[in-house]
């Protein structure tokens, strides 16, 4: 399975053709690029230091990035993603990279001013598209 721009190792492991997906349903931390670099611009023009985690205010989930990639995943419960982790000596990096976080979205949805105007899976499916054109 070829891992390119659109992969984020967030979502699991590609190994045999198949992804196996720890945690499905976690939120994945992602944006439209138009919409980081607007808001970057708002913040910038603004004397607010305060600090901004720039995500969606309602992110996809592992689950739904995979769907939208039209990958099909085999869900791995977390108490499996550890004991292997922990077996192979990557304990602390899988659970920085597999651990579910929540994020502080408001200042982001200020920032942002709006809802994106086109659905998470239209975007991979473009982004898929483009991708495959330039190669």
């Amino acid at each position: 399975m070829a891992q390119n721009r659109l992969w984020s190792a967030q979502l699991g492991f590609s190994k045999f053709g198949k992804v196996f997906c720890p945690n499905p349903d976690v939120l994945i931390p992602a944006i439209e690029v138009d919409r980081a670099a607007a808001a970057i611009v708002r913040a910038a023009e603004g004397i607010d230091e305060k600090t901004v985690n720039l995500i969606e205010p309602n992110p996809p989930t592992r689950k739904a990035w995979l769907s939208a990639l039209g990958l099909g995943f085999v869900p791995v419960p977390w108490v499996v993603v550890m004991l292997v982790a922990r077996l192979t000596g990557r304990r602390t990096a899988w659970a920085a990279r597999f651990r579910s976080l929540n994020y502080e979205t408001e200042r982001a949805a200020e920032l942002l001013n709006s809802s994106s105007k086109h659905s998470f899976t239209d975007l991979i499916t473009n982004a898929k598209r483009n991708e495959g054109s330039s190669t």
